[in-house]
């Protein structure tokens, strides 16, 4: 069964690609439609997906609980569950792009905010970007 728009949608998201041009944007589309015509390589990237959701909901989770580091003279303990988390999810995304043959344009777990100079082809500009020909 081919990839659901809601599935193509949160593989956009976690990919850091832009739904606004999704239509133009043709690489990860075409890799999209393409392993829709590979249904051994479906349930692969399904379970990424559904990993992805799990860690979310555990990062949802972690938040709620670990709202302070330090009470009085009390150190708690599992402040680092959500980096662990952020490091889960960064593997599955990386499972997908690697699966999809595209790049990751936006770490959608790093906590950061997308940088404004975002584009369709991704980001353009800024000291650390390569000149382009």
């Amino acid at each position: 069964m081919a990839l659901t728009d809601e599935e193509r949608s949160r593989i956009r998201q976690l990919l850091g690609w832009p739904e606004r041009f999704h239509q133009t944007d043709s690489a990860l589309e075409q890799s999209m439609n393409a392993i829709d015509t590979r249904v051994e390589s479906l349930p692969l990237l399904r379970a990424s997906l559904v990993e992805t959701a799990t860690i979310d909901g555990n990062i949802r989770d972690a938040k709620l609980r670990f709202q302070a580091e330090q009470v009085g003279s009390i150190k708690l303990q599992g402040v680092d569950e959500l980096g662990l988390l952020r490091s889960l999810g960064r593997a599955e995304v990386g499972k997908i792009a690697v699966q999809l043959g595209v790049e990751v344009r936006h770490d959608y777990y790093s906590g950061t905010l997308p940088r404004s100079r975002a584009t369709a082809r991704g980001p353009r500009g800024g000291g650390n970007m390569a000149p382009r020909g």
